[in-house]
């Protein structure tokens, strides 16, 4: 694990877009800098917290090893034609695990592509939406209306008026923001990204949410845990002090 690590750091700054598939779990499970922009995720959390569904086009090029190898990438911005150089790599709990290096890419035909875009908005499993600058739905997906209970609805309506106007001038403002609320009973996370049209100067909003209800309470168990621990210690060493007097 060690020399993995030391690889890992040592790719962090390379100029071409590397990362680790996990063919098992059908997820990225590390990317160096590069890799990380080029799937538009600003952490290694958001990547690995993306999943790719069974038969899917990236899951279908990654499943092979070797130079070259032909496949679609379906980014946040559209999908792209990329080439992939990819090896098996020995990774513990990992069986399975491929090195991918993105070789080079091509966008495809602008016809096709936006006609591929709209599909996958429509039918990709995360709840996707897209909003005006203020808040007001424009388009959502089937996912994020049963993922929010929301169709068609503002923000503000899901998320309350002062924390989606935050969350938008947020967004807008950076270009990037993060958002929990409570819908249908389960926390939420939605994360916006600022979205600006050539020669348009009205931002748009596009939003994709998920469900955090498990993650939450895990993390509140074991805050509480780590609190009766640090507790337990301090009782006890209380404990010895009186003893040693």
């Amino acid at each position: 694990m060690e020399d993995l690590a030391k690889i890992a750091a040592n790719l962090e700054g390379a100029g071409q877009p590397l990362w680790l598939w996990d063919a098992e779990r059908r997820r990225i499970v590390w990317a160096n800098r590069a890799g990380r922009e080029f799937w538009g995720a600003d952490s290694l959390f958001d990547l690995a917290a993306k999943s790719f569904p069974p038969g899917g086009p990236e899951t279908r090029a990654m499943a092979q090893t070797g130079t070259g190898i032909e496949g679609i990438l379906n980014l946040p911005g559209g999908p792209v034609e990329a080439s992939l150089d990819i090896a098996l790599v020995g990774v513990p709990l990992t069986p399975g695990a491929r090195v991918v290096r993105l070789s080079h890419i091509r966008e495809k035909r602008r016809e096709s592509s936006a006609a591929l875009r709209g599909d996958l908005f429509l039918s990709a499993p995360i709840g996707l939406c897209l909003t005006d600058a203020h808040g007001g739905m424009l388009d959502s997906n089937d996912a994020w209306i049963k993922l929010t209970g929301a169709r068609g609805q503002s923000l503000a309506m899901l998320a309350g008026e002062e924390k989606a106007s935050r969350f938008l001038l947020n967004c807008i403002a950076s270009g990037r923001a993060e958002l929990s609320v409570y819908a249908e009973g389960r926390r939420l996370r939605l994360f916006g990204k600022r979205l600006k049209r050539p020669g348009d100067e009205r931002p748009y909003v596009y939003l994709r949410g998920e469900d955090v209800t498990v993650e939450h309470a895990l993390e509140t168990l074991l805050v509480k845990r780590a609190e009766a621990i640090s507790q337990e210690a301090e009782t006890e060493t209380t404990h010895r002090f009186r003893r040693m007097d």
